[in-house]
Formats: structure tokens, sequence, C-alpha cells
């Protein structure tokens, strides 16, 4: 059987032979993409869905976890052809940092949190925040691609995470779902961990026992919870359910769009800290659910060559594809929300990153960048991993951030001039 890496090489080189514009030395020009990753689980919808989002920079890990007809809900992995037709593909896209991620808290006791409907740290529609934006293969890029200033996209702007990011072949399985049946259950992906039996009563989501005090002191209705434990250890991160409304301002909407007519359940927490994550087990309904993360530390190193900024970093042989990235913070004027500012490129492990000065002139002006913004760079590695089990498919998703600052020497004389789109006004 093909191992992943193998599977994503071969992909791209079809995109290239198939003239999808994957030039690595691209000219900065855009083209507008959808918010969140366009799911093809036709042939096998899934069940269970993991995604485990390491960000060092903010020592916290984000789990996002999805539970019941995923497919029906149009929850799911995309497939290599249509992660391949991106590859070398510029994107422009606006996101709050990963630390600002939270479950809202509640306006007053008994609401239930709809007071976090709105995100506060993301951009509502239409109040000039700029849209998410893909190379076009040459198309020329002007100041009025976004709307002429307004919002084309959704609150809290858009996030390339699972659009460019969930990619790669069904991995070398480190996941694996344990089945109340006892046999017949086999695993997807090459070296998986094997489907074990159990029971259902090891798992099962608990209740919390108390709801957080509202402002107004009273107390609200509590929220279920479900578990991950760290084996090996005596920790686990309780996960809490959130709802539809929930899903911008927790950075689930990355990966999800709706929870479908029929809700899917779905779980958001954060652990803390950064030390080596262990394997992972998901005290579910239907059992429990492993997933053994592969990803470690790959430090980005900037360099300068015949283009401004050469986005080098340590091997990773652990991932299906990365995303390079270079990165200003930016703040919207009316309420001083954060965003990051980013231009990045999914590609496979071995190719290297060259940003052209094209490129850093089309980010200052469609991403309001400014010469007194540090510029940053960060390389997310992505694996996936799948197993076949008797109540249902159980897939993950694993992405780890390794920022690294770029030093003004390599990119501030390329610039030869600064001119910035009309929505940027609404934006410091």
């Amino acid at each position: 059987m093909l191992r992943a890496p193998m599977l994503f090489a071969l992909a791209a080189s079809l995109a290239l032979s198939c003239d999808f514009g994957a030039d690595v030395a691209h000219r900065g020009a855009y083209g507008f993409l959808p918010t969140a990753a366009i799911p093809d689980t036709a042939l096998r919808p899934l069940r269970f869905l993991l995604v485990v989002e390491e960000d060092p920079a903010s020592e916290r890990t984000l789990f996002y976890y999805f539970e019941g007809d995923l497919g029906r809900a149009g929850i799911g992995l995309e497939s290599l052809p249509r992660i391949a037709a991106r590859h070398g593909r510029s994107a422009m896209r606006f996101t709050p940092p990963l630390e600002t991620f939270a479950i809202p808290k509640p306006i007053t006791g008994g609401e239930g949190g709809a007071g976090g409907a709105a995100g506060g740290s993301g951009a509502g529609a239409g109040s000039g925040s700029p849209g998410e934006s893909e190379s076009a293969g040459g198309a020329a890029a002007d100041d009025g691609a976004p709307g002429e200033g307004s919002a084309a996209t959704s609150a809290g702007g858009t996030s390339e995470s699972s659009t460019s990011g969930d990619g790669g072949a069904a991995a070398e399985g480190s996941a694996s779902a344990e089945s109340n049946a006892g046999g017949g259950s086999g695993t997807a992906g090459e070296g998986a961990a094997p489907v074990e039996s159990g029971t259902a009563g090891e798992g099962g989501a608990s209740h919390a026992e108390g709801g957080a005090g509202g402002d107004s002191g009273e107390t609200v209705a509590p929220r279920e919870t479900l578990d991950i434990e760290l084996e090996g250890h005596t920790e686990r991160v309780t996960l809490e359910r959130i709802e539809a409304f929930e899903l911008e301002p927790t950075g689930a909407s990355r990966f999800v769009t709706t929870l479908g007519t029929e809700p899917v359940r779905a779980f958001f927490g954060v652990r803390h800290g950064t030390g080596t994550l262990p394997p992972l087990r998901v005290v579910s309904e239907a059992g429990p659910l492993r997933f053994t993360p592969e990803l470690r530390a790959v430090a980005p190193m900037p360099a300068a060559e015949e283009h401004p900024v050469a986005a080098d970093h340590e091997a990773s042989p652990d991932a299906d594809n990365l995303l390079r990235e270079l990165f200003k913070n930016i703040y919207r004027s009316a309420d001083s929300a954060p965003f990051e500012a980013i231009v990045g490129m999914s590609l496979a492990p071995s190719t290297r990153y060259l940003a052209s000065p094209a490129l850093l002139d089309g980010a200052f002006e469609l991403g309001c960048w400014s010469f007194e913004k540090p510029l940053s760079v960060r390389v997310t590695q992505v694996a996936r991993a799948y197993a076949i089990g008797a109540d249902g498919d159980f897939a993950v998703v694993h992405h780890r951030h390794d920022v690294a600052s770029v030093p003004d020497t390599l990119w501030s004389e390329a610039i030869a001039s600064v001119r910035t789109a009309a929505y940027c006004a609404d934006f410091y």
C-alpha cells in the first residue's frame, strides 16, 4: 500500500500536469475561496471526527470532537485530488489568533451563552473584515477584490487551516476505534493500529456537575462534557459541548460550517502547556477511541536567497502536507479585535517555500500590512489518521504550528511601494 506522503506527491504531480497553477514562484494574484473545507464523504461517511491543534506559541492545544451522522451534516475529510489542486497556490486570509478561541461566557445567568453568538474575537459580516483569497493563477490583484472594502466573509474571518490543512492521504494509521462487536473490524491506512474490542460501558459522555455563573451571579444550565484521557498520565482534558452559534468563537467554524438539521454533537476543550502530546483516548458513547500523535516540533528557519524570504524548516517526516505562512498582527478599529493577516501556501513536506517581492507587495496591499508591524513565519504540519470501526468510522486531523520571527533585513528593502485596499481603513 502506498504511504501517505507518496500519495500526496503523486496527486500533486497530477495537479501540476493539469495546469492547476501550482507555481511556487507565484506572482501574488488572488481569487476567493469558501470559508471551510469541502468534504468528500460519500463513500464512507464518518461517525467520529477529532481535530487536534497544537500551538506552542500560545502554550495551548485545542481539541474539537464531532460525533453523529457527519456525512449528512456535510462534515468530513477532503480527498487527495481536491487538496492537490491547491498545491502551490497562495492564499490570503484573516483569522483571530488561536489564543482567542474559547467558549463565550453567558451575559446573564440562564441564557446559556447566547450572548456569545456574535463572537467578540471575530469580525462581523459587513464590518469591513477582508475576505479570504487564493492565488488565481496570474489573475490581476486590485483594490476592489474583497467587495470594495466590504467583508464578504462570515464573522470572525475565515481560516485556511481546514481548506489547506486537512491534507494528505488517510495517514499511516495511528488512530483506532474500539468495537463493541468484537470481530470483523479493521483499520484504514498502512500500519494502522488494530480495532480492538471493548465495551461501551468504558465510555460515555458525562455531564458537568455545576455551571459557570453569569455576570448576574446566577447559575446556568450545566454543559454536557466529554473526557480525553492522556495515556500514561493522570491528567484529563475535559471538552464541553458547544452549539451551532458557538462554532465561530471557539474556532470550530474553521473545520465545520454547520451541525446539520439532526444536530451533530460537537465538543471543544483546551489543554494548557507545551509538553509532548501523549497518546489520546477519547471516552465516547460508542466506546474508547484512541489516537497516537506523531508530529514533533520543526523550527522555521527564515533566510534570504534569490527571493526575500525562504521559509525553510527542519524536516517533517510524519506530516502529510505542510502550510507555510507569513503573517502580521492587525486590529479592527471598531473594537480593537485582533486578527492575523496571513499569506500562505499548502505544499508537500519536501517543497521549499520562497516568498517573492510580488507576493510581499500583494500581502501589504490585500493584507493591510505595515512596516511598523513585525513579520512572522509559521510552519503548520498536518497529519491525518483513519480507522474503521463496527460503530462507524473514526478520523483524526492533527495540526502542529511552529512560529519564528522574520528579521526586518530580509524583507523590508524588497517592498517597492506600499498600497493598501480600501477596507484597510477599518484596521490598524
